[in-house]
């Protein structure tokens, strides 16, 4: 009941403010705006000794018996009045954690919707303090190839969160954002799970079944796929994963896949986009990352630098370096010999 009279004494305060609800809180506590004037028999007890005073005054006229009864009389002759007034409360409460969002945000503006793909000018993460911002045109299932730590999650994770926000409160973390209305569906960040007795791979492909299942409904869906399939062996991950995106193009749905394996965006090269995130190594500055969207795939493989950088043995870099090239030439592995 307290919390009752507190909302009451809020609301009352919050009808005195020019908001575009103003009118229908004032007319909703019409019949409710004297009870918080019973508001300190229910108030939180000291030990002061005025609450010592207060307590013997109660012993004697029974203030918050008399104080409850009003109450609960007031409450159950004004029931929908009530439920009204914590409606218009809601919503203004959530007025106010918007503007102060878009407030707190460097960038960001209202969506506009159109009738299909999302384009979007200086999209960002919230939660980056010194966000770089890049451009989207996702029309087509899109892949995005890159090193670790290039970008690639944090953008395609860029791209849900904008795609929520915009169909939600009406924001979007960028200069300028349209998009057709859709779910957004997501497999990311998959786990083991030992309660259930579900491997890496099971539960990965437990999360994209479930993608799948609702992309094949035919509504429009935005899907985000972050390291697809990459809990199995090279050539099954290959063979499923170019095979799971092919499957999409049959949807209206739209798919956004990051990955390291650069033999899908050959594979895929006629049904997808390719996008992504480059960085230089040097032995002076290290690993150097500017997080800018670039078209196409990946070409520049930087892992065995990365090696180098962090001083592995110098046998180790060499070797590799040995057996990339060969790959590369022959397109097959060759044994390590012993010697």
């Amino acid at each position: 009941m307290r919390y009752f009279v507190q909302m009451i004494a809020t609301a009352n305060k919050l009808a005195k403010i020019e908001t575009p609800l103003q009118k229908p809180l004032q007319e909703a506590l019409k019949p409710l705006r004297t009870i918080p004037q019973f508001g300190f028999a229910f108030r939180l007890k000291g030990n002061t000794e005025a609450d010592l005073i207060f307590d013997y005054l109660n012993m004697v006229v029974m203030l918050p018996f008399i104080s409850y009864s009003f109450v609960l009389n007031s409450l159950q002759k004004n029931q929908k009045k009530a439920i009204q007034v914590w409606q218009l409360l809601g919503k203004l409460e959530l007025a106010v954690a918007i503007l102060n969002f878009r407030t707190y945000m460097p960038l960001s503006c209202e969506p506009e919707f159109q009738e299909d793909g999302v384009t979007a000018e200086s999209i960002y993460h919230p939660l980056l303090e010194e966000p770089v911002t890049n451009p989207l045109h996702w029309k087509k299932n899109t892949l995005v190839t890159g090193s670790n730590a290039s970008g690639k999650s944090t953008y395609i994770k860029s791209v849900a969160i904008n795609c929520i926000l915009a169909q939600t409160i009406q924001t979007a973390l960028a200069s300028s954002f349209s998009l057709a209305p859709g779910h957004v569906i997501t497999s990311m960040a998959v786990e083991d799970n030992i309660f259930e007795g579900d491997s890496y791979f099971i539960a990965e492909i437990k999360s994209i079944k479930r993608l799948l299942t609702q992309v094949e409904t035919n509504e429009k869906c935005y899907c985000f796929i972050d390291e697809i399939l990459k809990g199995t062996n090279t050539i099954e991950r290959i063979a499923a994963s170019s095979s799971v995106v092919h499957w999409l193009r049959n949807f209206p749905s739209l798919a956004f896949i990051a990955t390291h394996d650069i033999e899908l965006t050959e594979i895929l090269k006629t049904s997808c986009k390719n996008v992504h995130f480059a960085e230089s190594v040097t032995k002076e500055e290290g690993v150097v990352f500017d997080y800018l969207l670039k078209s196409g795939p990946a070409r520049v493989r930087n892992a065995i630098s990365l090696l180098k950088v962090l001083d592995y043995p110098v046998e180790i870099i060499q070797s590799a370096q040995k057996e990339a090239a060969h790959f590369d030439h022959h397109r097959k592995w060759q044994p390590l010999s012993d010697s």
